[in-house]
């Protein structure tokens, strides 16, 4: 099946309407016969939309100044005595009679195109809008995050910001490396682990030390490599944080929030 497409509907759109060109027209068909039940049933709504718009287009009858004229030639005609002759003929009023029908169904015909074009063009427009629509969200979904490493980049070019240097303990057994730089006036802090692919079953978690208190800031999970860079939006205050630590706890972490259930495996304090 030839795969359907939103301009197909536009195509259909200007068949209806007798103005579709032949490789336009071609590609259509083969659609069409390919089974898309989409544009067949909209193909069947705008031939029923175009057939009832000439069908209520009004009868139009003879102008009064034809009337009258008309009219005028058959008292002539009766007063010279060739009413026979000149009356009999029936091809010329039938003749007449028939342009007002040609001319309703050439207004209807009109008619109906314009509503075609004004309906593609209705089509085009609303496709055009959530196009923009899309744009504009994508725009601020960038935007935002351009914000976003900007403060970052703030971070790590601020004068104030603090350098933790991790440190292993007796219970690393990875030879895990890593630091932390920290800035006390946005309280965010950045954190680079290498080596630190948890065996399976198991996951590394990060821990703040505030006023001798641990406080978890989350799992640490490595890339393939081993490599682990993790963003940290509020790390605490300057005035309480004494230092940063990791554990080794089973998969999914402590189910303490302040307090590490595995080994501590790596610990690194704060500058004064």
């Amino acid at each position: 099946m030839i795969a359907h497409r939103d301009d197909h509907l536009d195509m259909l759109a200007a068949q209806v309407a007798g103005c579709l060109d032949e490789a336009d027209r071609f590609e259509l068909e083969a659609h069409l016969a390919s089974g898309c039940a989409v544009c067949a049933a909209e193909r069947v709504r705008l031939e029923e939309g175009a057939a009832l718009m000439a069908a209520s287009a009004p009868p139009r009858g003879p102008s009064p100044a034809l009337r009258a004229l008309i009219m005028e030639r058959v008292r002539a005609d009766v007063q010279s005595g060739g009413v026979a002759q000149r009356v009999r003929p029936a091809a010329p009023p039938d003749t007449r009679a028939k342009r007002p029908s040609y001319a309703a169904w050439a207004w209807a015909a009109a008619a109906a195109a314009l509503a075609i074009v004004a309906y593609v063009s209705w089509h085009a427009s609303e496709r055009l809008q959530s196009q923009v629509a899309t744009t504009r969200a994508e725009l601020d979904s960038l935007t935002r995050t351009l914000d976003s490493e900007r403060r970052w980049n703030g971070l790590l070019n601020s004068r104030d910001a603090r350098l933790v240097a991790l440190e292993s303990t007796p219970a690393d057994s990875a030879g895990l490396r890593g630091r932390v730089m920290y800035d006390p006036a946005s309280r965010r802090a950045v954190v680079v682990l290498d080596h630190a692919a948890a065996r399976p079953g198991s996951d590394y978690e990060l821990w703040a030390i505030r006023g001798g208190t641990p406080v978890s800031l989350g799992l640490l999970r490595a890339d393939p490599s081993g490599l682990v860079t993790v963003r940290i939006e509020d790390a605490g205050p300057a005035d309480t944080l004494q230092a940063f630590a990791v554990s080794l706890e089973r998969a999914g972490g402590s189910p303490n929030p302040h307090a590490p259930s595995g080994p501590v495996v790596m610990l690194g304090k704060l500058g004064g």
